[in-house]
């Protein structure tokens, strides 16, 4: 399923855990019941240091609605200078 969009989001790491919450969006015409995501963590030199997955808080993410997600990666150097999410899968 396409036209699920990350519309913003903020990470920060206080604990050795680097953790980003957003909010996705479901440009869709119907409903979508479970969104999954990837997230990457990388270095201040562009190198991948972290990976981790999560969903949407809201089931089913309504046509037209958005749902906020948390992702956790696991950071203990506190080497996350930047980070990437994307879309994995979105099921109807």
């Amino acid at each position: 399923v396409s036209n699920i969009t990350v519309i913003n989001s903020n990470g920060s790491n206080s604990i050795g855990i680097y953790v980003i919450n957003g909010v996705v969006e479901n440009k869709n015409p119907f409903s979508i019941k479970v969104v999954s995501l990837n997230a990457t963590g990388y270095n201040a030199e562009g190198f991948v240091v972290t990976t981790g997955t999560g969903f949407t808080t809201l089931s089913p993410i309504p046509a037209g609605g958005d749902s906020n997600f948390s992702i956790s990666l696991y950071d203990p150097q506190k080497l996350v200078t930047t980070y990437q999410v994307q879309v994995s899968d979105a099921s109807k």
